[in-house]
C-alpha cells in the first residue's frame, strides 16, 4: 500500500518544494513543447497533419475509446496529448486571431499559477488568487469604461459562452425581476 501511495503522490507536483520533483515537471513540459515544435510549420495554420474529418469521425472516436483498466506511464500519456495536438491551429505567420485568440506567454504563466494552486470558484475559501485576480479585473475594467470601481462589481466567467450565458442571465433577470 505503502509503494501504490508514493507512486499516486508522484503525480501531483511536490508538496515541499523540492528540486527533483521540479524537475520531473519541467522535464515532462519540456517533452511537450519540444514534440508541438516537431509539429510546426511556418507555410501551415496547423500542427501536424490534420485528421480526416469523415462524416462518421466523432461517432469512431466514441466506438474507439474505453475506459483504462490501470494507469499508464507519462511517456504514454505525452503521446496521447500528442494526438490530440495534430491537426490543431498555432500561432504564425497565417493564423488571423479574431474571436479565438491563441494564448500569449503572460497568460500561459497565468493559467499555469491557477492549475497549479488549483483557484477555483469559491471565491477566497478555495482560491484566494483567483479571487484577488477576479476583483483586479473588475477594478480595471470598470476604471476603463469609466464606472467607480468602488460602487461597481463584477466577476470572470470562463470564456465568451460564460459571458454570453451571464449576460442571458441577467438581461432576463433584470426584464423579470420576480
Amino acid at each position: 500500500m505503502t509503494t501504490i501511495m508514493h507512486d499516486i503522490q508522484k503525480l501531483f507536483p511536490s508538496a515541499d518544494g523540492n528540486q527533483p520533483q521540479r524537475e520531473e515537471l519541467l522535464g515532462y513540459m519540456k517533452q511537450l513543447l519540444t514534440k508541438m515544435d516537431e509539429l510546426k510549420d511556418p507555410n501551415k495554420l496547423t500542427l501536424g497533419d490534420m485528421p480526416n474529418y469523415t462524416e462518421d469521425y466523432y461517432n469512431r472516436i466514441i466506438q474507439e475509446n474505453a475506459v483504462p483498466e490501470q494507469g499508464v506511464s507519462m511517456e504514454e500519456t505525452i503521446e496521447k496529448l500528442m494526438e490530440l495536438v495534430k491537426g490543431h491551429r498555432y500561432l504564425n505567420s497565417n493564423y488571423l486571431a479574431n474571436a479565438t485568440p491563441l494564448p500569449n506567454i503572460a497568460s500561459i504563466l497565468g493559467n499555469l499559477v491557477m492549475v497549479l494552486l488549483n483557484g477555483n470558484n469559491l471565491w477566497d475559501v478555495d482560491g484566494s488568487a483567483a479571487a484577488n485576480a477576479e476583483v483586479r479585473i473588475t477594478s480595471m475594467l470598470s476604471k476603463i469604461v469609466g464606472y467607480d470601481p468602488v460602487e461597481s462589481g463584477g466577476y470572470t466567467t470562463w470564456g465568451g459562452q460564460g459571458a454570453v450565458f451571464t449576460s442571458l442571465r441577467l438581461a432576463i433577470a433584470r426584464q423579470f425581476p420576480q
